[in-house]
């Protein structure tokens, strides 16, 4: 059950503060990020400096609060590696902590996909799509009033495919274009070094980046249990899931160093944070996590940017009638927050569910969405979750017969505004942390 949500009212965060709290128990936040050009420690800075300035807004007072990096070692067999993270403290360090962790994943993508790679995906994307809105033709009166790829409720093939060819052709075209031009500057006379540090800067960075965010999507997106790029997605879900494990069962000597784990996501994060979780489902099922009752400490789920619904079909995949055993069994293995749709015929052999049940369907879910942004939206396949509208811009076309009203998704670009909405983080403060 999907249901649509508000910002909680701030004067909360106020009275958290009146009190005498900044949170309750010790606890860690582990934060994914999206696609893009990104760095080491980015989305960790952003997260923590949005924090911390939520806090401050409230009335917390700067200067009792201790920001610390620390360095967490982290054992599996003979190996060992160190993990950066930024540990908070508020009115001194016998109290509470917060610890905030960067799933960084990037490097896992960076320069593997080659323009066949994309015209493969193209072709396999296009196919799943067509074949899971023909088959759910609810999904289309869902959404068809606010994308250009729905007409009176039918999805539009043609379009579809033309729009992701002409982006993956046109994108790394692009990409070539710039990389010759800023070589051909540089035997400008005279001036053709420093022109050519100019534009090789500014150019061929920008460039770089259309193209890695195209490649981000290929790589992790790949269905094809066959194609070389599965096993670069299956090798991030793994991470990620030994990730988010790693906080649950963390100790400090003895005791479980956290009470409360709260897992944030944006962009093509949030799917990756979504694989995560559904892997450790899988473990507690069968019980492969040591803590118990992890329910009580998995605190909070935050998306902002997602794409999850538009991504549903990489856990439907299409089967025909006959085929009813794998039906059942991606059913039950996708099973983390998903809205189960599969009807059990009658002439079926029913395959019974002996262990992958979920045990974490009832972790707190809140997605943050806005209309200026085409790559999020309401999350309606999953089950509890609350869905939050941002309204970055204030007005936009309301004839929906108009070109404009398909268009305003384009102008702002409103994806990247979550970072600095202070809203979702006093959300995650008073829901989550308290």
């Amino acid at each position: 059950m999907k249901c649509k949500g508000t910002f909680i009212d701030c004067n909360l965060l106020k009275e958290i503060k009146e009190s005498g709290k900044w949170i309750l128990q010790n606890s860690a936040i582990l934060v994914f990020h999206g696609i893009g050009d990104q760095k080491p420690f980015e989305t960790l800075d952003s997260f923590v400096r949005g924090t911390l300035k939520t806090y401050e807004s409230a009335g917390f007072e700067k200067e009792k609060f201790i920001v610390n990096h620390d360095l967490v070692k982290h054992t599996k067999g003979d190996n060992h590696w160190y993990e950066n993270i930024i540990r908070v403290y508020y009115d001194g360090e016998d109290g509470y902590y917060l610890d905030f962790y960067e799933f960084y994943w990037a490097d896992n993508t960076e320069d593997k996909v080659s323009w066949s790679d994309m015209q493969d995906w193209v072709n396999t994307i296009v196919k799943g799509a067509t074949e899971f809105y023909d088959k759910k033709k609810e999904r289309g009166n869902i959404v068809k009033d606010n994308s250009l790829f729905f007409q009176d409720g039918v999805f539009k093939k043609g379009l579809y495919c033309t729009s992701l060819k002409f982006a993956t052709i046109t994108i790394p075209l692009f990409e070539k274009i710039v990389f010759s031009l800023v070589d051909m500057v540089r035997y400008t006379p005279i001036v053709g070094d420093v022109l050519f540090g100019i534009f090789s800067s500014k150019g061929i960075k920008g460039s770089k980046k259309l193209t890695n965010v195209l490649g981000d999507i290929v790589a992790y997106n790949s269905p094809d249990p066959k194609n070389k790029l599965f096993k670069t997605r299956r090798e991030i879900q793994k991470e990620a899931s030994i990730a988010i494990q790693n906080l649950i069962e963390a100790k400090d000597n003895i005791t479980y160093k956290y009470n409360k784990i709260i897992i944030a996501a944006h962009s093509l994060g949030t799917q990756i944070a979504f694989d995560g979780l559904n892997s450790i489902d899988h473990k507690v099922a069968l019980k492969d996590i040591k803590r118990k009752n992890i329910n009580a400490e998995l605190f909070g789920f935050i998306t902002f940017g997602s794409h999850l619904d538009k991504a549903a079909f990489f856990f439907t995949e299409q089967t025909k009638n006959e085929n009813y055993i794998k039906a059942q069994i991606r059913n039950n293995f996708y099973a983390f927050k998903r809205c189960s749709d599969l009807k059990i015929d009658d002439s079926w052999f029913e395959v019974q569910n002996i262990k992958l049940k979920s045990t974490l369907s009832d972790i707190p879910w809140r997605n943050y969405y806005d209309i200026n942004d085409p790559v999020s939206g309401e999350l309606d396949y999953y089950d509890k979750v609350t869905n939050i509208r941002c309204d970055y811009v204030s007005s936009a076309p309301k004839n929906k017969k108009s070109t404009l009203f398909y268009l305003r998704h384009l102008y702002p670009f409103t994806h990247s505004y979550y970072w600095d909405d202070d809203r979702i983080y006093r959300d995650m403060i008073i829901d989550y942390l308290n």
